[in-house]
């Protein structure tokens, strides 16, 4: 079973304890034995006032911003401390939370990051922001982005059942793995989803295959490969999804439809010109996902 020992969570102090990032940290939380490192990210952009203000100035007006801050933190700790959560606090003088989170992440070494994504207008539920894409791809440790509202369905676990490399099959039994465990821990049922496009034609001569044929025992194939990774930890067959489509959009349906509370992929993570090319699956799917996303990578341990 994984157990997520140190949480790491992205707060604004001048929200409650409400904020949904709180809240599902503490339903993570194991009576206090899980500890909690609360972030809050603090900036004040001071270049620009160089040139009305001296180094004097400028140092009381950074001292006030973060002294600001630390007692709407305190305040947040305070209040969790009285229900019996280990919590410690953490304030980052950075100007993107990304880089806040990163800045803490290296020197307190979580388990897991919470965060949530803000999805109050449409065009924040169409596109992530570049702070939250940056997050996906630098943080070392798996990364849980928060959507609202909660919702209270099956954890499911997306697995790349079809691919035959160690490193995707390591992935695959890191994600069921996990998905197992918090939907034990959330009192939530789990399944496994495996997304598939079919069979690709190539040439006008691939028009004499049967291609819905090759598709079927694709699917088939599938189907025994993610019950190889599922069936060993108790997962029974009617919970075993292959869905047609595109990863991003086919789980963000299967989702939908299931009211799922909660979908864990893997990522073996891309950066840089590849990103930009190709995409990132992981991004994409918490784009589209209407639940919360918990995205791993392999080789972070939890």
């Amino acid at each position: 079973m994984i157990a997520f020992e140190h949480v790491l969570v992205l707060v604004d102090g001048a929200q409650g304890l409400g904020q949904p990032a709180i809240q599902r940290a503490l339903r993570l939380a194991d009576g206090g034995q899980t500890r909690l490192t609360l972030v809050q990210p603090v900036y004040v952009p001071l270049k620009p006032l160089a040139s009305v203000l001296d180094q004097e100035q400028l140092r009381v007006l950074q001292a006030h911003a973060s002294h600001q801050a630390t007692e709407r933190l305190d305040v947040l700790a305070g209040k969790l401390r009285q229900q019996g959560q280990h919590v410690d606090t953490r304030l980052a003088w950075a100007e993107h939370a990304h880089e806040a989170v990163m800045e803490v992440v290296g020197e307190c070494r979580p388990d897991l990051v919470v965060a949530a994504v803000s999805t109050s207008t449409w065009l924040q539920r169409l596109a992530m922001t570049p702070d939250q894409r940056q997050l996906l791809r630098r943080c070392p440790c798996p990364v849980w982005l928060v959507k609202e509202p909660l919702r209270g369905g099956p954890v499911l676990a997306a697995l790349d059942a079809g691919n035959p490399e160690p490193v995707h099959q390591e992935l695959n039994r890191r994600v069921a793995d996990t998905a197992r465990s918090l939907a034990h821990k959330l009192g939530s049922p789990w399944q496994a989803v495996t997304a598939f496009t079919g069979v690709p034609l190539m040439s006008p001569a691939d028009a004499a295959l049967d291609i819905p044929a090759i598709d079927a025992l694709y699917k088939d194939h599938l189907q025994a490969a993610a019950r190889d990774y599922v069936s060993p930890l108790g997962l029974g067959e009617e919970a075993i999804h292959v869905i047609y489509g595109a990863p991003a959009d086919a789980l963000a349906a299967h989702a939908e439809q299931e009211s799922a509370g909660l979908l864990v992929l893997g990522t073996l993570g891309r950066s840089g010109l590849d990103a930009f090319l190709q995409g990132n699956t992981a991004e994409l799917v918490a784009e589209h996902a209407p639940c919360d996303v918990l995205v791993i990578k392999l080789g972070q341990t939890s």
